[in-house]
């Protein structure tokens, strides 16, 4: 097992960040995939599937950004885009060409908003840790009763970037408060 590091906010402040966080992330995501639904029609990769977004694949970082686009490989790629060697099953836009310029821009606004970040400049909970002999970063978890951010080791509660999360509403939780709450497979 872990050893979990846990905390948990409830405040109506980050409870109604929250919500908003939720509502924001859905747009984006909504307008991702209509984008890409649209991209797909206008080269006519075909609907194989009876749900129309089962053809889509996109891929993010975990920093949020896109990452490619999946793409059959007997399907010329639009303009401007190109196969990167190392993923093949993903296709990017050449940021060198105009087209592809293009279509890097329109993907910037479909960046998914970043709850780690967000979480550090609003309400003190930082998104990466230095502790023992690593870098922590955090996980971010939105439930009805809190936000809950967790982290994989016990070592960062005792470094300075930790020392006023209390100060924001952060409650520290115990581990088996956590696995009563959501299970011993979520650790």
């Amino acid at each position: 097992m872990t050893a979990l590091l846990i905390y948990r906010n409830a405040t109506p402040e980050v409870m109604a960040w929250a919500e908003d966080y939720k509502a924001r992330a859905q747009q984006v995501a909504a307008a991702r995939w209509g984008w890409m639904a649209d991209l797909y029609d206008a080269h006519g990769v075909p609907d194989d599937t009876p749900d129309s977004d089962a053809r889509i694949r996109g891929a993010f970082t975990r920093g949020c950004a896109f990452s490619g686009l999946s793409w059959p490989d007997d399907i010329p790629l639009p303009d401007g885009w190109f196969r990167p060697v190392k993923t093949p099953q993903l296709v990017r836009p050449r940021a060198n060409t105009k087209a592809g310029k293009t279509a890097l821009a329109e993907m910037a606004r479909f960046d998914r908003p970043d709850a780690r970040r967000e979480l550090r400049k609003k309400f003190g909970m930082p998104e990466h840790v230095f502790a023992g002999s690593g870098l922590y970063t955090s996980g971010v978890r939105m439930e009805d009763d809190g936000v809950w951010v967790t982290w994989a080791s016990r070592d960062v509660a005792h470094e300075k970037e930790m020392a006023n999360v209390g100060d924001h509403g952060w409650e520290r939780i115990p581990l088996a408060r956590y696995i009563d709450r959501f299970g011993e497979d979520d650790l």
